[in-house]
């Protein structure tokens, strides 16, 4: 069940001035379960910075939000949070700047985006203004620093609105913080913090075989509805697949793919900071598919069945033995997990015709048997495409 907590909470703009009058209003949100939540006591706190909170507390209306105010006659930036009783820890609003409006001042910084690719090249933008007695200044010059990462200029001029701009990359994951200050005014102003990811990448070389536990390619020959897992690396560690054709190939929510049918696919990878990566599945060479896993048919009710599955009878032992060796015990797959044996036939050879036998070998438990009537119900229809 989900607590009584705040989902959402916001101030009105983003700068005052710092004459004790002009105030800035914040907006808590208090939801539970997604519905928002009356008559809920919020807490506010001043996180940093110099300024007053118009009440410390004050209880959600009908629609679930509570407010207050903010004052401060000391130029600078404010931090500001609300809790209620059942949060653990409190949930903080970006930073606010209070300006003296005589002096040009940065009213605001903000950053395109929170996350980027620790690549050297992806970049995050930062946008500053200046203002000076409600006006935006041009040509004034800011100096901006970090404290992670490589900005691409540590000083900037504003435009005929007010704006400079820079930007910050980096090529190692990390979090980074962005500062900036007017020449003249003692206040530095600090963005939010940033964080860059490695680059998501999924390694085509580690896939893993659930049945036998080995990692390596995909194998080009597959067993219908065997699994294999992708490994994913990169981005925040939080990772949504899909696939491009489930009835080729379905994967969960953890990167395990299921082998469908025969055929190509597109796998791909989306980490929680918006990185995608993709792997793709080639058509294999063949697949063994279980056209009917509970129920033993003579050898040519199980040929018949193959050929109007547009397939065959496996022609030989090694490719069945090759099955397992690749795959493990079929069983140790969600689609077989209730079958103690999948015996397949194997094609007759000339001599086993005229001698109505012919050759099994079973799919769960390796056994191999020679010499079996062909017109009795000794096995599944198990097939190769």
């Amino acid at each position: 069940m989900d607590q009584v907590g705040v989902t959402d909470f916001t101030a009105d703009k983003t700068s005052a001035k710092a004459d004790g009058i002009e105030a800035i209003t914040y907006t808590a949100t208090v939801k539970k379960n997604g519905v928002a939540q009356a008559n809920v006591p919020v807490t506010f706190s001043i996180v940093s910075g110099t300024a007053t909170l118009g009440a410390n507390s004050a209880r959600t209306d009908g629609n679930g939000k509570a407010t207050v105010t903010l004052k401060s006659a000391t130029p600078g930036q404010v931090v500001v949070s609300a809790k209620t009783a059942e949060m653990t820890s409190p949930l903080n609003a970006s930073a606010v700047i209070f300006v003296d409006q005589t002096k040009a001042s940065i009213t605001e910084i903000k950053a395109d985006k929170t996350t980027a690719k620790a690549d050297g090249s992806d970049a995050i933008t930062y946008t500053v203004r200046v203002m000076k007695e409600g006006a935006p200044v041009v040509d004034q010059k800011v100096t901006f620093s970090k404290d992670f990462g490589t900005l691409n200029k540590t000083e900037a001029t504003t435009d005929q609105n007010g704006y400079a701009t820079v930007k910050l990359s980096s090529n190692t994951p990390g979090k980074a913080i962005v500062s900036a200050k007017v020449s003249g005014v003692g206040t530095e102003v600090k963005a939010t913090t940033v964080e860059f990811f490695a680059p998501l990448s999924i390694d085509g070389d580690k896939v893993t075989v659930i049945g036998t536990g080995i990692t390596g390619a995909l194998p080009k020959n597959w067993l219908q509805y065997g699994q294999v897992k992708l490994q994913a690396t990169g981005g925040n560690g939080k990772y949504t697949w899909k696939s491009s054709n489930t009835k080729i190939a379905s994967v969960d929510n953890s990167g395990v793919i299921t082998l469908n049918e025969k055929g190509s696919a597109t796998i791909t990878v989306v980490s929680g900071d918006n990185q995608s990566a993709t792997y793709t599945i080639n058509a294999p060479g063949s697949i063994v598919i279980a056209v009917d896993k509970n129920t033993r048919v003579t050898y040519f009710d199980a040929e018949n069945k193959c050929k109007t599955n547009s397939a065959n009878l496996a022609q030989s032992k090694e490719l069945l033995a090759n099955i397992y060796s690749t795959w493990g015990a079929a069983n140790k797959y969600p689609y077989y997990s209730g079958s103690k044996s999948l015996t397949a036939w194997i094609k007759q050879s000339s001599s086993e015709q005229s001698s109505g036998v012919s050759s099994t070998y079973d799919l769960v438990t390796k056994n191999q048997l020679i010499n079996v009537g062909v017109n009795n119900k000794n096995a599944f229809s198990v097939c190769v495409k």
